[in-house]
């Protein structure tokens, strides 16, 4: 490298000065023209000592690895030696072999002798000392140990680690480097020292994580920026979940897309790794909203989820631990929404009252997921579910605690299996129901489905519930008979002869009952049915009871106080029904009354009707409609709404579907219309922003030579202009950003070159800039002056041209000159 009158060479230090050309020559004076030739010479001693210091530097203080440094040296040489195909000439071999002979800490553990010999034969020390994208000896995985997870992250490289490869790759190249190629030879071997160590870095981070550290991060709700340290926890504890063959398979592979992926095939065990996750990220989960935001993310497959997704999640939710991540975390959104939905759809109302009961106790959760959240429960259950999951019937009852009488009100149905039969109360589940309708109802501890008929639904508080709510089954669905099968009875019957079995819509059929043997067939007549209509029972049938025959009336005679226990039970539930019809007609006046004020277009006066009536068929749905409806009457500009829009499905009053719809799609457009101007703006600026970036820069570098610093983009506002020739280093395209660098280079007229720099982008730079630069003098008449040649028109040829005065020159170029007279002398003969 030249500077001024100094030159340089980087990569043995070799250094010293040139004589200037004397501005003014006398006639006498001779002049001598100066052929400068290179050697490349390696010390040894030099470089064993360079290496020690670099070692230190990498990793202080540990003595494992200086122990095996002179194998790596060796190892290196040795490389050499075998890719020149013989040992090198005779001066070289008494250098090495003097080496060996006088340095007593490389710890060989052979004789000089012995190492010139082995060294005929192969490369030494393999084992210890091997680097390539292959292979990674002891030494170069002890030194990766020493490294922190971090310096991958935030593109790091300690101390010394480029002096150790520097060093390396000269000893390599001066024993098997071609003559005069010594330098190109010692930089690609260099930058493959470099790809692999980087290679084996990468995969020591990505393929063999810490995960101790991981979950320590995890727990304390810490997310490095780039390291993705679910992925990490993942890959240990599941690896055969997680594709980890080669570090490339981790490319845009993040924690989230293997728990879907898993999920897809896999929900049991996706939920047992997604549950793994937020055991160790408990401690923050309640605390810190951006922990809880992370891990609890709102799954694609829960918005519409099969029986094989939505039974893990129940299972799951049995856990009051899990419960207690899910709602009351420091984040509440969508994700708990769609878990309250699924609850609903598979029946389990009353572990959804549980789970939304956290919710709205939990100081986090805002006001518009409040309101959906009290929705879930009032809506009629999703049309994408058409029956809960079969095993998920079985699961038993979320204990919650007791409530205060009145306060939560459930709606039953009383269903008989045959004609004049028992009434049992089950739960409608939400589905609409009346007098009459068929449906399939679960019988006994394995949930046979059964059909049977409704002949009452009516609403009733906990208290007043004719079976405990959180004990009682849900009705599964409607039945399309309009009437029980006939039964068909046999002509002759026989001892041990089969009853004909009810038929039901069950995929699993109740087992028939078997007749009892009689010696006399006419004794086999129907026996007489109970004058009596039976009262509710408090508990779900068994098989049994539903098939065998009813018993004739017992002998003895019935006591006078059940008759009158029964009278009264039936008086009771007959007054909290008529009470609660009572109810439900003020209710339905009342929405009746707010739909007129709707139709009317008074938006208001509905909104506060339907407000009133909040969990009652659409109110919830229709007050958001007329909010937006009456703040859009005339208005024509975005002022929210959109999200809330389009959340609105009506499940009663559908009718109004398309009017909500409507006003969607014209809020969406006021919405776009705002974006798009933002943008628009943001454009604007950001355009202005840059031409007066831009217009500065080139005020700043305009006419001036490159300086360094600068970047590569202002080179064309400089004197020279844009270079001439730009050269990639090796495997420029594979290289990290922060390892990437060229070399820019200006010629002259004659072809000669002028000027030369090296352009890099290191961690904290925005773009190339120019690292280092170095201006030449061309051959010719004109030697002693600068000369600014390139693409640009700024070039004057004369520094009288570029510099007002002489201190300017001397100020911009200190290192041109001796001393500032030097620079006036220069100055006054341009």
């Amino acid at each position: 490298m030249i500077r001024g009158s100094s030159w340089e060479c980087g990569w043995c230090g070799d250094f010293g000065s040139l004589q200037r050309t004397p501005a003014k020559k006398s006639q006498n004076t001779a002049q001598i023209t100066l052929t400068l030739s290179f050697v490349y010479h390696v010390d040894l001693p030099e470089t064993w000592s360079d290496l020690k210091k670099a070692l230190r530097q990498i990793a202080p203080n540990d003595t494992s690895l200086s122990q095996l440094l002179g194998k790596v040296l060796l190892h290196h040489i040795s490389a050499g030696i075998q890719h020149a195909g013989a040992l090198p000439d005779e001066k070289k071999a008494e250098e090495l072999r003097t080496f060996l002979h006088n340095t007593l800490d490389l710890n060989l553990g052979e004789n000089a002798e012995e190492v010139m010999r082995d060294a005929k034969r192969g490369v030494l020390f393999c084992e210890e000392a091997a680097l390539s994208e292959t292979d990674c000896g002891t030494f170069w995985t002890e030194l990766l140990a020493t490294r922190p997870v971090e310096d991958y992250y935030n593109h790091v490289d300690p101390d010394g680690l480029f002096e150790l490869f520097s060093e390396l790759s000269s000893a390599y190249a001066y024993f098997g480097g071609k003559k005069d190629e010594e330098m190109g030879e010692a930089q690609d071997y260099q930058n493959a020292l470099e790809e692999a160590y980087n290679t084996h870095w990468q995969n020591k981070v990505l393929l063999h994580p810490d995960v101790e550290r991981a979950k320590r991060l995890l727990a304390q709700g810490k997310f490095p920026d780039y390291e993705d340290i679910c992925r990490e926890i993942l890959l240990v504890e599941y690896p055969e979940e997680v594709p980890h063959e080669t570090a490339e398979d981790f490319d845009e592979l993040s924690w989230e897309r293997v728990l879907d992926d898993v999920f897809t095939r896999d929900s049991e065990k996706g939920m047992e790794m997604w549950r793994r996750l937020l055991d160790i990220a408990e401690p923050s989960l309640k605390t810190d909203a951006k922990t809880a935001e992370k891990l609890l993310p709102d799954w694609d497959w829960l918005d519409s989820p099969t029986d094989d997704q939505a039974l893990p999640l129940l299972v799951a939710l049995d856990d009051e631990r899990f419960v207690s991540q899910l709602f009351e975390s420091a984040y509440l959104d969508r994700l708990q929404f769609h878990v309250l939905e699924i609850c609903r759809d598979c029946g389990e109302e009353t572990l959804a009252r549980h789970c939304m009961d956290l919710a709205l106790k939990n100081p986090c959760l805002e006001e518009q997921w409040r309101k959906r959240y009290t929705q879930v429960l009032a809506a009629a259950p999703s049309s994408k579910r058409t029956k809960p999951p079969a095993r998920a019937l079985a699961r038993p009852p979320v204990s919650t605690p007791a409530k205060p009488a009145g306060e939560s009100y459930y709606q039953f149905c009383n269903v008989q299996f045959k004609e004049d039969g028992a009434a049992y109360a089950y739960l409608t589940g939400g589905i609409s129901l009346k007098a009459g309708d068929f449906v399939v109802v679960p019988i006994g501890d394995h949930q046979a489905e059964k059909l049977a008929r409704v002949t009452e639904v009516f609403v009733c508080s906990t208290q007043n519930a004719p079976y405990p709510p959180e004990k009682a089954k849900f009705v599964l669905r409607k039945s399309e008979r309009t009437a029980f099968p006939e039964r068909t009875k046999p002509q002759h019957p026989a001892p041990k002869q089969a009853a004909v079995p009810a038929p039901t819509e069950s995929r699993r059929a109740v087992p028939p009952v078997q007749s009892a043997p009689t010696a006399n067939p006419q004794k086999s007549a129907p026996t007489v049915q109970s004058a009596i209509t039976p009262p509710i029972v408090s508990q779900t049938p068994t098989e049994p009871e539903i098939t065998e025959k009813k018993s004739t009336l017992s002998k003895k005679p019935f006591p006078l106080g059940k008759i009158i226990a029964a009278v009264l039970a039936v008086a009771v539930i007959a007054w909290v029904s008529i009470s609660v019809s009572d109810r439900n007609k003020q209710r339905a006046a009342a929405y009746d009354a707010a739909l007129q004020e709707l139709s009317n277009g008074n938006y208001t006066s509905a909104e506060q009707g339907f407000s009133a009536l909040s969990g009652y068929r659409d109110a919830a749905s229709l007050s958001v409609y007329c909010k937006y409806a009456d703040m859009y009457k005339d208005r024509t500009d975005y002022a929210g709404g959109q999200d809330e829009l389009s959340n609105i499905t009506l499940q009663y009053d559908t009718s109004w579907q398309q009017d909500v719809d409507a006003l969607e799609t014209r809020v969406k457009g006021y919405k776009a219309e705002k974006d798009a101007a933002e943008e628009a703006e943001r454009q604007r600026i950001a355009a202005e922003n840059a031409a007066k970036r831009e217009q500065s820069l080139k005020d700043q570098y305009s006419g001036k030579l490159p300086v360094e610093g600068m970047p590569v983009s202002c080179l064309k506002y400089t004197s020279l202009g844009e270079p001439d020739k730009r050269l990639n280093c090796k495997n420029f395209e594979k290289l990290e950003q922060n390892q990437k660098y060229f070399n820019v280079y200006w010629y002259d007229g004659n072809g000669e070159m002028i000027a030369a720099g090296m352009c890099a982008q290191w961690r904290d730079d925005s773009e190339f800039m120019l690292k280092t630069f170095s201006q030449y003098y061309p051959s010719g008449s004109n030697k002693g002056q600068t000369f600014h040649y390139g693409n640009g028109d700024n070039n004057s040829g004369s520094i009288r041209d570029d510099y007002d005065n002489p201190e300017d020159l001397w100020e911009d170029n200190p290192d041109w000159y001796e001393d500032e007279d030097e620079a006036w002398d220069e100055w006054e003969n341009g």
